[in-house]
């Protein structure tokens, strides 16, 4: 597994406020950063901020914590929510710890896995067109205050937890090779 180096800054932010996890990954709508700065900017919130390469890493608030690339395994391991473009890697960072996604989708597979996600009860999906500041600090409140999100993404990770997908990829290839082998 690829291993991120952890930037200086890392666990030095205030324990008593709820950390959340903002990523747009390569794909999602940068341009609703601004959106999210001036919002999270208020809120009484840690904000861990991986910009991908996309934009600079100055002029940010003071509850930023900005890089451009941090594990998001790791980030999950310490956020309350994870706001994301609704990719499925992500996802499924987020899930594997147990925390609820607020969930931005530009392509349609991140709809799709988003719309399920909503559905569970894991997470809220905002399109991006339709986010307005109202919209987002309801869905930020609401999934940091309202404790079934976070029971439904535990039991959810739960389960990811109990499968190895390492050596079920490994098995997985030494089979597709061995039938290989065997067709005409």
């Amino acid at each position: 597994m690829l291993s991120l180096p952890q930037p200086d800054w890392w666990g030095k932010w205030p324990a008593n406020k709820p950390v959340i996890y903002l990523s747009f990954g390569s794909s999602g709508d940068i341009t609703l950063l601004d959106l999210f700065k001036n919002i999270l900017k208020e809120m009484d919130v840690t904000v861990i901020l991986t910009t991908s390469g996309r934009v600079a890493q100055e002029n940010f608030p003071e509850n930023f914590y900005v890089t451009q690339y941090v594990s998001g395994l790791e980030a999950a391991r310490v956020a309350q929510l994870f706001i994301t473009n609704g990719g499925s890697g992500a996802i499924y960072q987020a899930l594997t710890h147990g925390v609820p996604v607020l969930g931005l989708p530009s392509n349609m597979d991140q709809f799709f896995l988003m719309e399920r996600i909503e559905k569970l009860g894991a997470g809220i999906l905002i399109r991006p067109s339709q986010a307005t500041p109202e919209l987002i600090v309801r869905a930020i409140e609401n999934i940091l205050i309202e404790k079934r999100y976070k029971d439904v993404a535990g039991g959810i990770g739960a389960h990811i937890r109990q499968f190895d997908t390492k050596a079920r990829f490994k098995e997985f290839i030494t089979n597709a090779l061995k039938n290989r082998d065997k067709q005409p």
